[in-house]
């Protein structure tokens, strides 16, 4: 249970065994001292996780179609990655669930399309299912010649649909809307130099919480914007 509170609530492992000694001292009685470490807890988890991917599985082999959505990132240690969520019907109703997350060795249309043909073998679950597949519209994904949806709709399924994620598209819409509205531009401005302003100096981030603690509102931090993160601009005007 220590293990999955871990994980649910994106709580480091190494404080698994913290956690545990915080529960003897607290008198509850039946905690071992052995498997509290974070190894442990890191097997702990996978155990759970896997029991939950069975179960994912299971229902995708039970699902008429399939919806699929991926993205390729790389991650701080600069290596390249592959997240996949999975749209299939549940109880009914259809349903978006995680699925796995994936290493990738070529960034490339046919890469791309063969860690995904990889994951659904592994899984044991029939690609042909695949009706729909969801991107972010790269040319990597959606080229006609050699992106990612073209191949795998060559293994999968003739009919499969492809469609650039409506999010991305948004967010790519009020991007270009900035350009060439004079107005939008000088509040951007702003935004940018009222940010840069508060986080290259501790001195200037003292006199923000200062000032926030004479005016009585929450002393929050400023969210720093992103071209890349969707939200980050919309966020950091809230805040």
């Amino acid at each position: 249970t220590n293990a999955l509170w871990c994980g649910v609530e994106h709580t480091a492992l190494r404080k698994f065994s913290s956690l545990a000694n915080l529960h003897r001292l607290n008198g509850l009685e039946g905690v071992s001292k052995l498997y509290c470490n974070h190894v442990m807890g890191r097997d702990f988890l996978g155990a759970v996780a896997t029991v939950i991917r069975d179960r994912i599985n299971e229902e995708a082999r039970k699902s008429p179609a399939l919806g699929l959505m991926i993205d390729e990132s790389t991650d701080v240690e600069n290596q390249n990655l592959m997240i996949l969520y999975l749209r299939l019907l549940r109880e009914g109703a259809f349903e978006t669930v995680f699925w796995g997350i994936r290493d990738v060795t070529s960034a490339k249309g046919i890469g791309l399309a063969e860690t995904v043909a990889k994951h659904f073998i592994q899984q044991n679950v029939d690609i042909k299912k695949v009706s729909c597949m969801c991107t972010d519209g790269a040319s990597a994904m959606t080229g006609e010649d050699g992106g990612c949806v073209k191949y795998v709709r060559d293994k999968a399924n003739p009919c499969m649909l492809g469609t650039h994620c409506c999010a991305h598209r948004q967010a790519l819409a009020c991007k270009d809307a900035l350009e060439g509205n004079l107005s939008a531009e000088w509040f951007d401005k702003c935004l940018h130099d009222i940010m840069g302003y508060h986080s290259r100096s501790a001195k200037r981030c003292e006199h923000l919480r200062k000032l926030q603690e004479d005016l009585k509102i929450d002393q929050l931090r400023l969210v720093k914007i992103g071209d890349t993160r969707w939200l980050s601009r919309g966020l950091a005007i809230e805040r």
